[in-house]
C-alpha cells in the first residue's frame, strides 16, 4: 500500500506530461465503466483528481479515505474493497 502523498505524486507527473490515461471504475454489482482523458486537476488536500474526457468532458473523483497502490505502469485506488478506480496510460502513448 502506498500513500496519498506516494500517488499524488505519480498524478501530478501524469498530469505534468499530458499522459493520456485510461480510467477504470468498479463497483461491486455494477457494470464496469472505462473513460479516456488526461488529469486535469489535483488537489491533494481535497482528496479530488479531475479528469477531462477526450470529448472534453469533465469529471472528479474523490479519493478521501481510500486507499492506494502504487503497481508498475498504474495506480489503483481502493475504497470499502467495493469500489476501485483504476489509474493506467493508454496502451501505445
Amino acid at each position: 500500500m502506498a500513500s496519498s502523498s506516494e500517488a499524488f505524486a505519480r498524478f501530478s507527473i501524469w498530469k505534468n506530461l499530458d499522459t493520456p490515461l485510461k480510467v477504470t471504475m468498479i463497483e461491486r454489482d455494477e457494470p464496469e465503466i472505462v473513460l479516456c482523458g488526461r488529469i486535469d486537476a489535483l488537489d491533494e488536500g481535497a482528496s479530488q483528481i479531475g479528469i477531462i474526457s477526450s470529448d472534453r468532458q469533465f469529471g472528479a473523483f474523490d479519493v478521501d479515505e481510500a486507499k492506494f497502490f502504487i503497481e508498475r505502469g498504474r495506480v489503483v485506488v481502493s475504497r470499502n474493497d467495493a469500489e476501485w478506480l483504476i489509474f493506467e496510460p493508454e496502451v501505445g502513448e
